[in-house]
Parts: structure tokens; sequence; C-alpha cells
């Protein structure tokens, strides 16, 4: 078996939560971290036995396979260009960049490559991502109507990226991706074209750190012969949120209690309700982490660009759409 060699760029929370993630599993291990600070990269690297530490052109430089974006948002499409530069494929978090036009640059350095790049919405490379596609591609609930997901929590803090609009902090950026990148899925299952997706009515206003601290928003498609597609998000980072998601077909309606899971365990399942009754469909749980790696090595070794599980086009869609939601709201 072999073992994918991962350089982690970032040495913050979420580095930690996908490096440990990695040391669970058989076939992929952690083996490098940069930072701006090497003496940060030094400290994270101890008390996990990874042997390299540096900074990120020496961590680039160095003996990996794979490369993980773990750093503030405003930072990623640097890295992960650089990263490409290098000839490496890069599992990036999300957003892949805080604006439309750095994802597009991000793309084209990874087109040029050939070499995969992927954004970490991690919930797509679950089971339950999975079984909620087949079921709105079977037809099961009919043609879909609409969606509803919102995904917000209480910040313990006031302080902090969050809450810098300089690092792109807020809750579009930082949470609102995983609705929309849903609406953006779920509408493409259903044979909506994501670009035809756009920002309608939008609820909430930048405070005066000049952040959004919690926002809804309506997003919606037109129909050619019918009423078309709508999806209502919400985010926040200063109230909790339910973490639901519904998506409303002609027939039937799914509804999962929590859309996006753990950071440990993927979401376990959803109810199907029609006319016949209500089905609880359980699924088997991952640790996302490790399977949204196993998902950019696939691509990497298959010599493709893109995966199913957030291609490109979503990407995109996800991205402008972002970027309609965030410039919607005022001071």
């Amino acid at each position: 078996m072999t073992t994918t060699r991962w350089a982690v760029l970032g040495t913050g929370q979420i580095a930690g939560v996908f490096t440990d993630a990695l040391a669970a599993t058989a076939d992929a291990e952690v083996v490098a971290v940069a930072s701006t600070d090497p003496a940060r990269a030094r400290a994270f690297t101890a008390g996990r036995g990874i042997p390299v530490a540096g900074t990120y052109d020496e961590v680039l430089a160095a003996d990996v396979d794979a490369v993980y974006v773990a750093t503030v948002h405003t930072t990623h499409a640097d890295l992960a260009v650089r990263a490409l530069r290098a000839g490496l494929p890069v599992l990036c978090e999300k957003p892949l960049a805080p604006d439309a036009a750095q994802v597009d640059a991000v793309l084209a350095a990874a087109a040029e490559a050939r070499l995969p790049v992927v954004e970490a919405y991690k919930y797509r490379f679950t089971p339950f991502a999975d079984a909620l596609r087949s079921v709105i591609t079977s037809g099961r609930i009919g043609a879909v109507r609409s969606l509803r997901a919102e995904f917000g929590f209480t910040s313990l803090s006031r302080t902090g990226r969050l809450f810098d609009p300089a690092l792109a902090g807020g809750a579009v950026y930082d949470v609102g991706g995983y609705p929309v990148s849903l609406a953006v899925a779920v509408a493409r299952w259903a044979g909506v074209p994501p670009e035809t997706l756009s920002v309608g009515r939008v609820e909430g206003r930048l405070s005066r750190r000049g952040v959004d601290e919690r926002t809804r928003a309506v997003l919606a498609a037109p129909g050619v012969d019918g009423p078309g597609f709508e999806a209502h998000v919400a985010a926040a980072i200063t109230r909790t949120l339910t973490r639901a998601v519904t998506v409303e077909g002609e027939h039937g309606t799914v509804h999962a209690a929590d859309g996006w899971g753990t950071r440990g365990v993927s979401a376990t399942g959803f109810e199907i309700r029609t006319a016949a009754g209500v089905e609880r469909v359980e699924v088997p749980v991952v640790n996302a982490f490790a399977a949204e790696a196993a998902a950019l090595v696939a691509a990497a070794s298959a010599g493709v660009t893109e995966v199913e599980g957030m291609p490109w086009g979503d990407t995109t869609a996800t991205a402008r759409l972002l970027d309609a939601w965030r410039g919607a709201l005022a001071p």
C-alpha cells in the first residue's frame, strides 16, 4: 500500500483536526507543516512526530505528494497557486478564495499544471451526500422545488479572524458556503444549471466591525416550464442555527436534522416524507477530513483535475453566489 505524504500549510485548529484525521488512516500521513512563523510550525509538529517544519517555500520544496491549505481565507488562493506551480495537487479549505476572480485564477493555475485542486467542503465526500444525490436524481420526491439549509454557531470570542474584515471574516465566507454549496449541488442534481442561480432577497447588515455576523438569503433559478428552484440559506457566527437541511420536491420532502455532521463524524442520515409515509434513511459515517483527502489523492492518481464530490463548476458557482450575498449586505 502506498502512503501519501501530505504537507499542511497552516497551524491553526483546523490544521490540527486534519492532521489527526490522517494519523488514523493507513494510507496517508502528514510529514511536513508550514507557517509564516517557523517556530509555530515546529511547535505544531513537536507533539505529533512530524519530521519537517518550516516556511511555506521550504515545505513546498520538501518530499511531499499533496498539500492541504489551512490558513486564513485571504491567503488560500496565493498558497494554492504556489503549491500547484510546485507540482503538487491541492486540497484547500473553504472558501477556495473569498473572491470569485481569485477562484478563477486558482482553477486556471490547476488547469495549466494539469493537477487537481479540491475545495474542502468535507460533507460533499460522505455517504450522506451520496445518499442525498441518489434520492434526488432518482426522482423519488419528484422535481425539486426548493432547499432550506443553514449553518451557524455562537463564537465564544468576538476577536480574531472571524471578526476581522481584512481577513474576510464574517458568517458568509466562514459558514455560509456550506448551505450555498449544497444549494449548488442540489440544483445540479435536479437538472438546474448552477450558473442560473442568482441571489435575491438578503437579510442582515454589516456590524460596526464591518463583518456580517448573521444573515439570510434566497437563491433562485428561473424555471423553463415551471416554478423554478429556490434555496433559502442562512449563516451566523454569533447565533447558533439548527444545521437542518430540507429539500422539497413535487411529490415529497427530504429532511435532515443535521446535514453537516461534526468534525469527527459525518451526518448520519435523513427522512424521506411522501404520501406513502416517512422512511428513515441511515447511512454509514466516516471521517470527512480523511474522505476529502482520499478524493484528492484518487484524482491525482487517475490524472484528472476534478472530483465529483466538488467539481470546479460547483466551486465557481458557489464563489459567485457568496460574492453576491456578501456584497448585498450594507453597513
